[in-house]
């Protein structure tokens, strides 16, 4: 099947995107600090401890090697020892050996929410 002009320009742009998306990232990961969205959020009950997260609160990042799905799972989590989720596949194995038991996120970021709509994190740190 031949795909039409439209088509084919928006698969062009789809692409374009995920680049441009890739290259930010990589722009911060050189700088030693890094943003992205949590993975994840919407399991478990990871809902509840996320729509109480406020200003005060400390985040933290924890390797998890034993993970069944994924040996170089990062989880992100609470003071209260809450799991929020994870950072995404292909950064953690990027960062599996820069991350610490009880690394700190620098700055993070709650959005979504209300409208029946789930919640999400942005998290900022260093490595």
């Amino acid at each position: 099947m031949r795909q039409t002009g439209e088509s084919t320009n928006n698969n062009k742009k789809k692409i374009f995107f995920k680049l441009k998306i890739r290259h930010e990232y990589l722009y911060k990961m050189m700088l030693n600090t890094i943003t992205m969205k949590v993975v994840g959020v919407s399991f478990e009950g990871r809902q509840t401890p996320i729509s109480e997260l406020t200003i005060n609160n400390a985040l933290y990042l924890k390797p998890e090697p034993d993970n069944r799905y994924d040996s170089n799972a990062i989880q992100v989590f609470d003071e209260n020892d809450n799991r929020l989720g994870y950072i995404p596949k292909q950064f953690a194995k990027l960062l599996k050996n820069k991350i610490t038991d009880r690394h700190k996120v620098s700055e993070f970021k709650r959005y979504g929410g209300g409208n029946r709509k789930n919640y999400g994190i942005e998290i900022k740190f260093n490595y």
